[in-house]
């Protein structure tokens, strides 16, 4: 990957916690090194086909001018994302904003905060079992695709699959998706969640009925233990109606814990189910 950076750029704005800072102002300096690809432009020394660093300097002013706030932490998110979501072609980029002369009663030349924020591919399975099935479905990809910080990029078949031990509930409609998102892990489990809410999904019964189901399987190559955001799903190497939908789409993801590929979590899965 290339890297196109960006030193020092000098903006005026009213960021701190003190009152007087949000009044009078203060000096900030932003850095940013930026992950794209340069060849595209280089080969045909064509702006168009790259990125323009001279936009990108007067969106950064013009964002960070128009946000006040108070911690440089809530200024660094927030002008990450808009730099990514402003300009496509930045698939990731390491932002420092500093701060001269901080006004903390001692002598110091600069404090500041550096953050890297990229945008990561993310594998979802859902499914749904009530009402109709393929609709709520099909509204859920559509809110998806429409939220801010998501790139939808494949959509793999629907197949049908018995209730897993429950005969005699409907059975359910599964599918899988592809997408990239520069929203943190959390956010993006927010996201979906938000979705199965507004599907009508209560959350009583562990393994009972529900309108939709959106399991985050895959967020990059994050590992992640925490008992809210179990990462990668600790349950989908054993289940086939995540990975026949889910191979469709992505069969050379590898998971970032075995180091399999989804093609090779679903051979040795249908392996084992062989009599």
């Amino acid at each position: 990957m290339d890297y196109l950076k960006i030193d020092r750029l000098v903006v005026f704005a009213n960021h701190g916690l003190f009152p007087e800072e949000n009044k009078l102002g203060q000096r900030f300096e932003i850095s940013l090194k930026l992950e794209v690809v340069t060849s595209h432009a280089g080969m045909r020394d064509d702006l168009s086909r790259g990125v323009d660093y001279g936009a990108v300097c007067h969106e950064a002013q013009r964002f960070f001018q128009a946000h006040t706030v108070k911690l440089l932490e809530t200024a660094a998110e927030q002008l990450a994302r808009q730099l990514l979501l402003t300009f496509p072609p930045v698939h990731g980029l390491e932002l420092t904003i500093a701060k001269p002369w901080a006004p903390i009663g001692l002598p110091l030349d600069t404090a500041s905060i550096t953050i890297n924020r990229r945008w990561h591919p993310v594998v979802v399975a859902l499914g749904a079992n009530e009402g109709d099935r393929l609709a709520t479905l099909c509204t859920a990809i559509e809110a998806l695709e429409a939220s801010e910080g998501i790139r939808l990029k494949k959509i793999a078949s629907f197949i049908e699959t018995p209730a897993v031990g429950r005969r005699q509930e409907a059975p359910y409609l599964n599918g899988a998706l592809l997408l990239d998102t520069c929203l943190l892990p959390r956010e993006c489990l927010r996201l979906l969640q938000g979705l199965e809410d507004q599907a009508g999904r209560v959350r009583e019964e562990k393994w009972g009925s529900r309108p939709l189901d959106c399991d985050m399987i895959f967020y990059g190559d994050l590992v992640s233990e925490n008992p809210r955001l179990y990462l990668p799903h600790p349950r989908y190497r054993d289940r086939a109606f995540v990975l026949e939908p889910l191979r469709e789409i992505a069969p050379y993801y590898r998971d970032p814990l075995t180091g399999q590929t989804v093609e090779e979590v679903w051979q040795a899965l249908t392996a084992k189910e062989k009599p």
